[in-house]
């Protein structure tokens, strides 16, 4: 399914909402980084929201030829050397790689000794579990699927979004064992009601920008509240 990269990059860019739930999120995911900056960054799935927007250095990609990314490439067949990348980020991503474990064993290959997988997800909470199901209708949010049931075949279509919890929490021991990454960091994002009124990337905007941003940051319960975390991935 053919994505239309410039409607959506037009009303992502031209509502000052919708850029401030991604730079929080750009934000946070590079404040878990390593920052030597001795290697080269790279965003997958970058999509019409580049992290490039906020950090100029980090390299953009898409799986699809992208006027906002660049580089065309596949998650699961990166093209770089072993060891040469700092960090390597995805926001909204980790549920549509087809093979999420090769996705892991490739990102582990690529990645320098002290290199991070920063991964922004769906999360698993009340809020998440009311609203995701009835989102997207491409997409599901399964919380009992498998491993094994998360292979997707369309980068755009079918993904379980999901997928974070039951690889990283559910099946973690299954799902990591040998990957010689451990999980260092969980971070639940505070900016879940903020979100919901700025309508995200692919819904209308619900009130002024300057109402939303007062309600940035709010100190609510995470495991009710929270619609998105942030899974920080090291080498062993």
């Amino acid at each position: 399914m053919k994505r239309n990269f410039e409607r959506i990059r037009n009303k992502y860019i031209n509502s000052f909402a919708k850029k401030e739930q991604f730079k929080y999120f750009h934000r946070k995911m590079v404040s878990f980084s390593n920052l030597e900056g001795c290697f080269p960054e790279l965003e997958i799935g970058s999509g019409v929201t580049p992290m490039k927007d906020n950090f100029p250095n980090i390299i953009s990609s898409d799986i699809e030829s992208n006027p906002y990314s660049e580089m065309k490439l596949d998650a699961i067949n990166l093209p770089f050397n072993n060891n040469s990348l700092g960090n390597i980020y995805a926001v909204n991503t980790f549920h549509h790689i087809s093979d999420k474990r090769k996705f892991v064993d490739e990102c582990y290959r690529v990645l320098s000794n002290k290199g991070k997988l920063i991964i922004l997800e769906p999360s698993y909470s009340l809020l998440a579990s009311i609203i995701y199901p009835f989102l997207f209708r491409d997409e599901t949010y399964k919380i009992t699927d498998s491993i094994d049931d998360l292979k997707t075949y369309d980068p755009m279509y079918g993904a379980n979004q999901a997928a974070s919890y039951i690889c990283f929490f559910k099946s973690k021991k299954e799902f990591l064992e040998g990957s010689g990454f451990n999980i260092s960091k969980i971070y639940f994002c505070r900016n879940s009601i903020s979100y919901l009124l700025s309508g995200g990337l692919n819904f209308l905007q619900l009130l002024p920008f300057f109402i939303i941003k007062k309600l940035m940051n709010l100190n609510l319960p995470e495991k009710i509240f929270s619609l998105h975390w942030i899974i920080v991935l090291e080498k062993l």
